[in-house]
């Protein structure tokens, strides 16, 4: 009697082991998947609420750390500002740059193709667009993609 009174209280200890562990693991799995979640809502919302989180961060690290008075705090934020915005404006300005490029680059292609060719290649063009959209859900389409960009073609997918 006693042994199996044993037997039962090791089987019952190895169940409430093994859920125990089952389910931590479906805990972690599912806080991984929260986190993934949470992190493409994010990047689907153009990473503004983590821009402004570290922007604040930041300003704040820097006014605690340098022991800055409200007016110097102020200033300072009044220049992150603007260095935020010229640089907004610059990488406006690459992309408009990179844009320009890439349908430089395109006509100079389709300069070199039969009419067929060139109907085929703006379809290619399109079915790019099309397919890196689908993949940045959230994020504003992406204008004068072509197929040699990085990450189209055999096997790059």
């Amino acid at each position: 009697m006693k042994k199996s009174l044993i037997y039962v209280v090791v089987l019952v200890v190895v169940a409430l082991g093994a859920g125990v562990l089952i389910g931590l693991g479906a805990a972690r799995k599912t806080g991984d998947r929260f986190r993934e979640v949470m992190r493409d809502k994010r990047a689907g919302m153009g990473d503004k609420l983590r821009d402004t989180n570290e922007r604040k961060e930041i300003l704040q690290r820097i006014s605690q750390r340098l022991k800055l008075s409200d007016d110097q705090r102020d200033k300072i934020k009044s220049i992150l500002e603007a260095t935020r915005q010229q640089v907004g404006d610059l990488k406006k300005e690459g992309q408009d740059k990179i844009r320009d490029l890439r349908e430089k680059t395109d006509a100079q292609i389709k300069r070199l193709l039969s009419p067929e060719q060139a109907e085929e290649f703006e379809r290619m063009i399109q079915e790019f667009k099309q397919k890196l959209n689908q993949r940045r859900p959230g994020v504003a389409p992406l204008e004068g993609q072509h197929p040699g960009m990085p990450g189209e073609g055999p096997g790059r997918e």
